[in-house]
């Protein structure tokens, strides 16, 4: 009985001091405070050292919060962000998140606490550096190619004035287009063996 009442206690103590921690507090509908939400664990401090910032809280820390919640991927989710996700993994993270932004944390130092744990895949846009960086250029690099077609075809179209059919077009204009390329390669010979043929009948 001893054993089994202490074992109660213990796992009450757990749950009460879990149910306090910041990390589950926004999960039970409570605002952490302050306090709580500037406690981080020895992890952060090892990752990305300590804070370069100023505390933050109230509605800058709430739009920091959600801003950078949506550039973290949920880690259990398709595609989705963890300010999108309804997940219970992703509701932790955003606790972290709000946690490390009120310590004075920036965004870039927040997403590399999570690139340690997840890599680079938890940022939901990867960083334009190196071959990432394609990620980037290929679809502004298929916007300019397709304006700049776009403008030749336009520029093609207004050279071709409308009512200039082939009868306004000269003979020669006309004979020069329909000669192949290898007909004008063979035009001077021809032309050389008509004149030694007409020379020779003379």
């Amino acid at each position: 009985m001893r054993i089994t009442a202490a074992l109660l206690l213990t796992m009450m103590a757990t749950t009460s001091a879990w149910g306090q921690s910041p990390r589950w507090a926004n999960d039970r509908g409570e605002d952490a405070s302050a306090e709580q939400l500037l406690t981080l664990g020895e992890d952060v401090i090892d990752t990305i050292g300590p804070a370069t910032g100023p505390p933050l809280q109230g509605p800058a820390l709430a739009a920091r919060t959600e801003a950078l919640a949506s550039e973290i991927r949920c880690p259990v989710c398709q595609g989705q962000s963890v300010q999108a996700s309804t997940a219970e993994a992703a509701r932790n993270m955003k606790a972290q998140i709000e946690a490390l932004v009120a310590a004075g944390y920036s965004d870039e130092e927040v997403l590399r606490y999570f690139e340690a744990s997840y890599g680079e895949f938890i940022r939901m846009m990867p960083r334009a550096e190196g071959f990432n960086l394609l990620v980037w250029i290929i679809p502004a690099l298929a916007l300019l190619l397709g304006a700049l077609a776009t403008w030749r075809t336009i520029r093609r179209l207004g050279v071709e004035q409308p009512g200039q059919g082939s009868q306004s077009t000269p003979k020669g204009q006309l004979k020069a287009a329909s000669l192949s390329t290898e007909e004008k390669e063979l035009g001077p010979w021809i032309e050389q063996i008509r004149t030694e043929l007409e020379s020779g009948h003379g």
